[in-house]
């Protein structure tokens, strides 16, 4: 979940598609369980994707976003599988597409 979020966070300025709009929820599941997520974009990162086209950032986002995703549904389905019973479900994230354009060329 945190590496979702903390891709979400460094790739929010390249897409938008809203990435960090569209997994709020992990955020508001640490705040169930009384935990706070730090601040977690990747500032080198997000450096080296200013140096790019934006649309090659975008593409370069949506790539490393799409990973995340897939690490994060892997993750959530054992967590649900062994959590306790009191604690949330792990939280829903959507899965549709960051760019509209097979290579982010909208950006």
């Amino acid at each position: 979940m945190v590496a979702l979020r903390t891709t979400a966070e460094t790739c929010d300025p390249f897409l938008a598609g809203g990435p960090n709009a569209r997994t709020e929820a992990v955020t508001a599941f640490f705040t169930t369980l009384k935990q706070t997520l730090p601040g977690l974009a990747d500032v080198e990162t997000q450096k080296s994707l200013n140096i790019f086209v934006s649309s090659q950032a975008a593409l370069l986002c949506r790539d490393k976003l799409d990973a995340a995703v897939a690490g994060y549904r892997s993750q959530a389905a054992t967590y649900a599988e062994s959590k306790p019973g009191d604690w949330p479900d792990p939280p829903a994230v959507s899965s549709a597409p960051w760019c509209s354009t097979e290579n982010c060329l909208e950006f």
